[in-house]
């Protein structure tokens, strides 16, 4: 009778050989095809979202994280529209809280600068309106002390040279016309 195997002979090795490689290669070939296939699925989902990246109104058929940046370029985009048109409701729409922020904040110093202005504008009226009256009262008073010396001078005039101003010519020093009684 002969000996059994005990599996350390050559032939063990060659047999393992023989089927081994071959389905170590056909695993691989196996693996190849399916990785090609999945890398062109992914190909073919990257060609669909650049597409879609391009028109707003498309859904965006991509991964979370690429979605949320080609969205957050979007909105970008169309802050800058906003600003660029002064559109405070589109800025409130689509911008950041920094930049609403930063709106805000431009839109408060023109506020004060317009009141600024507007303050400024209506001392500078009083100021014209104030100078206007000052000067009014000026003329007024030279042309006054004016017909006064005119009165005095044309009043008739004593031995000593001292002025004798009657009833009337009194009267149009107080300012009123010749002939009126009080």
């Amino acid at each position: 009778m002969a000996a059994p195997r005990t599996g350390a002979g050559p032939m063990n090795w060659l047999t393992l050989a023989r089927y081994g490689i071959p389905a170590a290669i056909a695993a691989f070939l196996i693996w190849a095809t399916i990785d090609r296939f999945d890398k062109a699925r992914t190909v073919a989902l990257f060609e669909r979202c650049e597409k879609a990246a391009g028109t707003p109104a498309d859904p965006l058929p991509c991964p979370k994280a690429i979605a949320e940046r080609i969205d957050a370029a979007r909105r970008g985009v169309e802050c800058e529209t906003a600003l660029a048109a002064a559109d405070l409701y589109a800025i409130r729409a689509t911008c950041g809280a920094q930049v609403k922020r930063a709106v805000a904040d431009r839109d408060a110093a023109r506020a004060d600068l317009k009141a600024a202005a507007r303050q400024l504008a209506e001392q500078r009226a009083d100021s014209l309106q104030a100078i206007a009256r000052a000067e009014a009262r000026a003329t007024q008073f030279a042309d006054r002390k004016a017909d006064n010396e005119r009165t005095i001078d044309a009043a008739p005039r004593g031995a000593d040279g001292s002025v004798l101003c009657d009833a009337e010519c009194v009267s149009r020093l107080a300012g009123d016309a010749p002939g009126a009684r009080r």
